[in-house]
C-alpha cells in the first residue's frame, strides 16, 4: 500500500540510506530484497539439517544403549556382524568352517557368546 509518507530509512542488507514510499519497506532495491530471501531460506536449510542431525544421533544413542551386545549371552547374525566388524559373508564363512558355532532356533541362527570369545584365545 503506497502512501505520500516518505522517510529516510537504512537497507537491511546493504546498510545504504534510501527513502522509503511505505512503512512496511526494508530493502532499498528488488537485489536486496532477493539477497535477503535467499540467506533467510539458506537459513532454514542449515536449520533444519541441524535439528535433523541431533535427532539422528540421539536414535544412534538409543539404539547403541538398547542393542548394546555385552550383556547378552546369544547373539544373532547381525549383532555378531557389527561386534566383529565383519561382513555377514565372513561370518557365514567362519560358521560353515565350523569356527565359530552356531545353533539355528527356527528360521533364526544364534551365536553363543562363548563361541566368539574363543575364536580369539
Amino acid at each position: 500500500m503506497s502512501s505520500s509518507i516518505e522517510t529516510v530509512r537504512i537497507c537491511q542488507e546493504c546498510n545504504k540510506r534510501f527513502t522509503a514510499r511505505t512503512t512496511q519497506t526494508r530493502f532499498c532495491c528488488l537485489k536486496c530484497n532477493r539477497r535477503n530471501y535467499k540467506k533467510r531460506v539458506r537459513q532454514g536449510k542449515v536449520e533444519q539439517s541441524e535439528k535433523e542431525t541431533v535427532e539422528r544421533r540421539q536414535v544412534s544413542k538409543n539404539k547403541t544403549s538398547a542393542g548394546d551386545t555385552s550383556a547378552k549371552n546369544y547373539l544373532s547374525v547381525q549383532d555378531t556382524c557389527s561386534l566383529l566388524t565383519i561382513s555377514r559373508t565372513t561370518l557365514w564363512r567362519l560358521i560353515s568352517d565350523r569356527k565359530i558355532k552356531s545353533v539355528k532356533l527356527g528360521r533364526r541362527i544364534v551365536i553363543s557368546r562363548s563361541s566368539i570369545d574363543k575364536l580369539f584365545i
